[in-house]
């Protein structure tokens, strides 16, 4: 069974719908070598030109950009049973999830937001919320604003590897209602799975699963004091036979030998050798430090590149000894301009840049830079995963550029 010719009969008038929706209708010929001709090789019939080929459903029409194929029939002449006419329908309505076939549908996902109560420890410029004495204040927290985004996704076969990915956040940048995430901020969760497939108008056999992703901008990962009741005392010794004794952080990272000298973990005692009852700061080296001194000013002004943990410095000077494990806050370098706040990993030498441990958000530069004087630590809490193959809603209209990708 061979398609013989394809060809334009009469192009359709156009005509509007209550709604402001026009639509037109074309009629197509196409003849076989046969009269037992399939139906769907009459509906897709091709033979390699545009004048010769019936336009498929999607297809824009010739003289309006905004018009796409809805519907396609086709009709066998009763005179002439080789001859099949086929009408198809434009229209400019807007094509939603449901009019496509379960599982060619987009991920559907609408977006709501929510907030949610965080333990507070620094103030909006990164200073402690301490006492005089530096004792943190327990007890306050502060809302932090979330984006949740119900998702569904028909899949052709149980997706069990789907499961694996429950509870994990995201290991590379996702594109969600056409907006991007950096890495670390969405959340996989509450994946709903029915106990038996859904038939489809078609025939096709599919699996409905919803699932929910919850966005975080600033990131899902913590910082807390560093603070406690143990300390690290270092020791060294003079030789493999002397005994070990207390020394500096300084002395005993300068000894080379690994075998004269130590490091032991004990409680904090205060002057008069008892326990110390309340958790007390921690400097990077584990070293209590009895009298801190937090900075409530402005330190200087620096830069950074969106997806960059590097600061540079234009205003003000980093301190290697001082800010290695501070809390640093960089006002225009987080999400859509908000403040960044990061943990000081390491310190260019002469103090000109630094390395954070969360990646800007937004390229800024000239910023406010405050470095509370406080040593934080930086936790992340969920797992890591690879998002790759996650179905994710982006079911924003598609620009011509992209209809014109979809029809290649």
């Amino acid at each position: 069974m061979t398609i013989i010719s394809v060809r334009l009969k009469s192009r359709g008038k156009w005509k509007q719908a209550e709604d402001g929706t026009e639509s037109a209708t074309d009629v197509w010929e196409v003849l076989s070598d046969t009269d037992s001709e399939t139906l769907s090789a009459v509906a897709q019939a091709d033979l390699g030109t545009p004048d010769s080929r019936i336009p498929r459903k999607g297809k824009r029409h010739p003289e309006r950009d905004d018009a796409l194929v809805v519907t396609r029939e086709a009709d066998q002449n009763e005179d002439v049973p080789r001859l099949w006419l086929v009408t198809v329908e434009y229209s400019t309505k807007q094509e939603t999830r449901e009019d496509k076939p379960p599982l060619q549908q987009k991920t559907k996902g609408g977006m709501t937001s929510s907030t949610k109560e965080v333990p507070a420890y620094f103030d909006a410029l990164g200073r402690p919320l301490v006492n005089a004495a530096g004792d943190l204040y327990e007890g306050i927290t502060r809302k932090r604003r979330m984006r949740t985004v119900n998702c569904t996704h028909n899949f052709k076969d149980v997706p069990n590897w789907f499961f694996e990915l429950g509870d994990t956040i995201n290991a590379s940048t996702v594109t969600i209602l056409n907006k991007d995430y950096p890495p670390g901020t969405c959340l996989l969760t509450d994946i709903d799975f029915p106990d038996e497939p859904t038939k489809g108008v078609g025939g096709e056999i599919y699996w409905p699963v919803t699932y929910k992703i919850v966005i975080d901008p600033d990131g899902y990962f913590i910082i807390l004091p560093n603070r406690g009741v143990h300390e690290l005392v270092y020791q060294t010794r003079t030789s493999l036979t002397a005994a070990f004794k207390d020394t500096t952080w300084a002395l005993y990272d300068a000894e080379t030998n690994p075998a004269l000298k130590r490091v032991q973990k004990r409680k904090i005692k205060t002057d008069d050798g008892e326990d110390i009852a309340h958790d007390i700061w921690l400097d990077v080296h584990g070293v209590p430090q009895r009298i801190v001194n937090f900075n409530d000013t402005q330190l200087g002004t620096g830069s950074m590149v969106q997806g960059s943990t590097t600061l540079t410095m234009t205003g003000g000077t980093l301190d290697e000894d001082k800010h290695v494990g501070a809390l640093v806050k960089v006002y225009g370098a987080g999400p859509k301009g908000r403040p960044l706040s990061a943990k000081i990993t390491n310190i260019a030498v002469g103090g000109g840049s630094c390395t954070l441990s969360v990646a800007a958000g937004k390229s800024s530069d000239d910023r406010p830079v405050w470095v509370s004087g406080a040593i934080v630590n930086y936790f992340v809490l969920e797992e890591i995963a690879d998002w790759t193959d996650v179905p994710l809603p982006n079911n924003h209209p598609p620009t011509p550029q992209q209809r014109e990708i979809d029809e290649t």
